[in-house]
């Protein structure tokens, strides 16, 4: 099991984090679960921010099937 902390959506503040990635380069590189914190928290609609998220995460998730 893979879990990948320090995920920003593309355009996001790295903030702390030394190294962060996508939430598409995230599952792209394997992971399993994500953390995704402050972005969606700090965000002005976190439901839209959350959604948009999930979205990158399906479509990252089918390429990866496509690839299988």
């Amino acid at each position: 099991v893979i879990l990948t902390p320090g995920i920003r959506p593309p355009g996001s503040a790295a903030d702390d984090q030394k190294r962060v990635l996508t939430p598409g380069e995230a599952i792209a590189a394997g992971a399993d679960y994500i953390v995704v914190g402050r972005p969606i928290q700090e965000a002005d609609d976190p439901v839209a921010c959350a959604r948009a998220i999930v979205d990158e995460i399906a479509d990252a998730l089918a390429a990866r099937l496509r690839s299988s």
